[in-house]
């Protein structure tokens, strides 16, 4: 979780310590008043469309190299395969923050290290 906010333009100001006291007291009183209760950290919903996109992008690009080399124009195919791949690898670029974000459930009385500053 983030606690970076803005007193000005171009001025960030770090709360870390206070957010982490507001969100620390929040899920205590959540655990009291809910001795069962349990949390599920988020987890981004397109993990899933962005390795669809990158398998479709990559079977595309090999798609159509083949088709231009079958038809006698290798120049096309390699220009336009290395166009999606560039497109692949812009999106692959997304991977280490969706592959980071797992959803796991927690305990509200002990929270996972690295989830709060």
């Amino acid at each position: 979780m983030s606690s970076l906010n803005y007193a000005q333009i171009g001025r960030p100001r770090d709360q870390a310590e206070d957010f982490s006291q507001f969100c620390r007291a929040l899920l205590s009183a959540a655990a009291d008043a809910a001795p069962d209760a349990r949390f599920v950290t988020a987890a981004p919903a397109f993990a899933a469309g962005l390795m669809g996109a990158l398998a479709l992008i990559g079977v595309g690009a090999a798609v159509v190299v083949l088709f231009a080399l079958a038809s006698g124009a290798p120049a096309l195919g390699l220009d336009l395969g290395a166009r999606l791949l560039f497109a692949a690898l812009i999106l692959g670029c997304l991977w280490p923050w969706v592959a980071d974000e797992r959803r796991r459930a927690f305990d509200p009385r002990s929270i996972p290290p690295g989830l709060l500053p």
